[in-house]
């Protein structure tokens, strides 16, 4: 079954453990309970996308938020998940990239003023 959610949650908490720890989330929102003084998150959501190559290969577009208690922490921990995304390529997961045209953005969460860095990110999936 095509599931890209649990394909980059997983790759990215394997591959960022030692920043995020179990804090990789797929979703709209944050889980109940969380707070940036647990330590930085990764919030992540599927915005699109299109099935390619005679339905084996799809191309998503994901939203990434990486929140953290300070600024200069959310942009260490976005340094992080760029890190673990730009150019890789394993397993179901072909290539990943920052979108182009895309630079991640340093935020605020309106609701709970903490900071959080904003960005785009393509993949493609084998199915």
């Amino acid at each position: 079954m095509f599931d890209p959610d649990r394909l980059l949650r997983e790759y990215l908490a394997a591959k960022t453990s030692g920043t995020f720890g179990s804090r990789v989330y797929a979703g709209i929102d944050l889980p109940d309970g969380y707070d940036v003084k647990d330590g930085a998150a990764v919030l992540f959501s599927l915005r699109g996308g299109v099935q390619a190559y005679h339905n084996q290969l799809w191309r998503c577009s994901i939203t990434m938020r990486v929140y953290a208690n300070r600024e200069a922490d959310a942009r260490s921990a976005a340094a992080e998940v760029i890190e673990q995304v730009n150019d890789q390529r394993e397993g179901k997961l072909i290539f990943m990239r920052l979108e182009e045209g895309t630079l991640p953005v340093l935020l605020r969460e309106p609701k709970t003023n903490w900071p959080y860095v904003l960005m785009y990110v393509g993949m493609f999936i084998r199915e």
